[in-house]
């Protein structure tokens, strides 16, 4: 009978433990609950009233292999002065 007892004792004390960690575990999520619908109700008020968010922007990370690479266009677009068809310049034969 006492081994009976303790055993019921011993059961009865986890499953207390288990139930306030539930509780517990209830009333963290019922709070952030509540400050999400806070932050939701304030950002849909500062739309109405005409306040935007200030994002910032994060660099892009570059790919492997690229890292020392600036951030300008590989191909820059031709000037007007250098782009045309021919083989007009300094060092042509045929224009002389």
């Amino acid at each position: 009978m006492k081994k009976e007892e303790k055993l019921r004792k011993k059961k009865k004390a986890k499953w207390d433990e288990r139930v306030a960690a539930q509780a517990a575990d209830q009333a963290r999520r019922q709070q952030k609950r509540k400050d999400n619908l806070k932050q939701r109700a304030q950002r849909k008020k500062d739309r109405k009233m005409g306040v935007t968010p200030k994002k910032l922007k994060k660099p892009k990370p570059s790919r492997p292999g690229f890292e020392g690479r600036k951030h300008k266009p590989i191909n820059k677009p031709a000037k007007a002065g250098k782009a045309g068809g021919g083989k007009a310049g300094k060092n042509n034969k045929a224009a002389k």
